[in-house]
C-alpha cells in the first residue's frame, strides 16, 4: 500500500494536505480490518490511548499530557519488537485513526462539517435527531474502534516477533 509520512512523525498532526493526498486510500484501508471482539479492543486501547494523550483537544482542559514525541517514544518502547519499517507501518495507521476521532472531541458538531466523505463510518440517515452531537459522537465511537482494533493487530505482531524463529 506505501507509505503514508506524518508530519511530525507518528503522533504528529495531520494536515489538509495530507488527508487530500492520502487520507481516502489510508481510511479504506484502516477500516477493511476484522472487527475484533471488545474485551481484545479494550485489552489493546492502551496502545491507542498512548497517542490520543498527544492530543490536547482529548482533554478538557485542552492540554495534552504527552507531546507527539514522548508519545512517539512510548509507542515505540510498547512495540519494541517491531522492526522500524513495521513499527512506522502501524504508528502511521494508528496516528491517522486517532486523529479522526480527535476531530470530533475538538467540535461536538464535527458531523456538520466534514470535508471527505470517507471521514463517515455511520449514515447520517440513521441520525435524524436535531441534535448532530448524537452522530458526532457515533462517529467517534467508530474512529475510536477503529485506532483500537488497529493497536490490537500491531500488538499482536509485536507479540509474534518476540517468539523465538524455529530452528
Amino acid at each position: 500500500m506505501g507509505t503514508f509520512p506524518i508530519p511530525s512523525g507518528p503522533a504528529g498532526r495531520i494536515d489538509d494536505h495530507f488527508e487530500e493526498q492520502f487520507g481516502a486510500a489510508l481510511a479504506k484501508e484502516v477500516t477493511a480490518r476484522q472487527a475484533i471482539p471488545t474485551v481484545d479492543a479494550i485489552a489493546a486501547s492502551r496502545l491507542s490511548d498512548i497517542l490520543r494523550e498527544s492530543h490536547g483537544e482529548y482533554y478538557q482542559s485542552g492540554v495534552a499530557e504527552l507531546t507527539p514525541e514522548e508519545a512517539a517514544e512510548q509507542l515505540r518502547h510498547e512495540l519494541s519488537a517491531l522492526t522500524d519499517d513495521r513499527f512506522n507501518h502501524w504508528a502511521r495507521r494508528l496516528g491517522f485513526a486517532v486523529h479522526q476521532e480527535m476531530k470530533a472531541w475538538e467540535n461536538p458538531v464535527h458531523i456538520l462539517a466534514y470535508q471527505y466523505d470517507w471521514e463517515l463510518l455511520i449514515d447520517l440517515a440513521d441520525y435524524a435527531s436535531d441534535d448532530p452531537t448524537e452522530a458526532t459522537d457515533a462517529n467517534r465511537e467508530a474512529w475510536e474502534r477503529v485506532a483500537d482494533t488497529l493497536a490490537h493487530h500491531a500488538a499482536l505482531e509485536n507479540a509474534l516477533a518476540q517468539l523465538p524463529l524455529a530452528a
